[in-house]
């Protein structure tokens, strides 16, 4: 997969350079830069936060890549409190100069105000573009973990119900919140989510006691009960399905799915680019034949 990024990063940058036009599509990447997610894969030994940074690259490059490209894209990680928004880039940029922001982002050991994070860059997604055409995305890489919004936006208690719109309330749980802001109001905004998350499979990483965990201690709060009723699985689903989008589930133990992996080998190859050609080709053909 290296040589591929290296290899797809070049073509965007010489795309750029010969100022090929793109579309009016804009992306708005959302890294979660919280304390656990430096908690080790036993998968790969990178952090959660390491392999997302590789994940939300390649998501850029390959989105870059395709029929339309990208028109900006801007980079932004949460940790902490209220929102816990930090840019990593200034307003949106080229996707070359986003993958080098995310290349660049650290993480942080702080707290998760994931819900009042998530509706802040909703927000700018929708705000994005020039009007009724532009394509918006919303791309979240997180571990989940909910623990410190509070406030206005979006902040409430977990959902009792674990399918959408999720426990309304009063008062409306965070989930709800979430939800009804990004699936509601237009602009429409596609929501691709990758979350990152410990199994049974890897039994060092379900003994360790992250950052996080740790400071809610200390402060004499205790960690969300994440397995029920509303996981972040659960949300994360639902918000990629309304949107029309793709949710990724990344389990520490397994092998971390690979983007254009077509034939599902785990492996980007000839077999892969060939496959792509023949979607691209009944793609075209398809459009040839509604135009008729």
């Amino acid at each position: 997969m290296r040589e591929v990024r290296i290899l797809c990063s070049g073509v965007i940058g010489l795309m750029f350079a010969a100022g090929t036009a793109a579309a009016d599509r804009t992306m708005v990447v959302l890294l979660d830069a919280t304390g656990s997610m430096q908690t080790t894969r036993c998968d790969n030994s990178l952090s959660r936060f390491d392999q997302s940074k590789l994940d939300a690259a390649d998501r850029v490059t390959f989105a870059a890549m395709e029929t339309g490209g990208l028109s900006g894209v801007a980079v932004f990680k949460f940790s902490g409190s209220g929102t816990g928004i930090v840019a990593e880039t200034a307003g949106f940029v080229t996707p070359f100069d986003a993958v080098t922001a995310i290349n660049n982002a650290t993480v942080t050991s702080d707290l998760t105000p994931l819900a009042n994070a998530m509706c802040s860059v909703i927000d700018t997604a929708r705000a994005s573009g020039s009007g009724a055409t532009t394509t918006r995305f919303l791309e979240v890489f997180s571990d989940g973990g909910e623990n410190n919004s509070v406030g206005a936006p979006c902040a409430g208690p977990y959902s009792t119900t674990n399918s959408p719109p999720f426990d309304a309330g009063p008062p409306a749980s965070w989930q709800n919140l979430v939800y009804e802001r990004t699936t509601n109001p237009l602009p429409a905004v596609t929501v691709d989510a990758t979350l990152y998350h410990n199994e049974t499979g890897c039994p060092l990483l379900a003994a360790r006691i992250d950052p996080e965990t740790a400071a809610l201690t200390a402060a004499g709060r205790q960690a969300p009960a994440l397995s029920a009723p509303a996981t972040d699985v659960d949300f994360f689903s639902a918000l990629a399905t309304a949107t029309g989008g793709n949710f990724t589930d990344v389990v520490d133990s397994a092998p971390v799915p690979v983007i254009a992996d077509l034939d599902g080998n785990f492996v980007v190859d000839r077999n892969d680019a060939i496959l792509l050609a023949r979607l691209r080709r009944l793609s075209a053909t398809t459009q040839a034949i509604r135009r008729r």
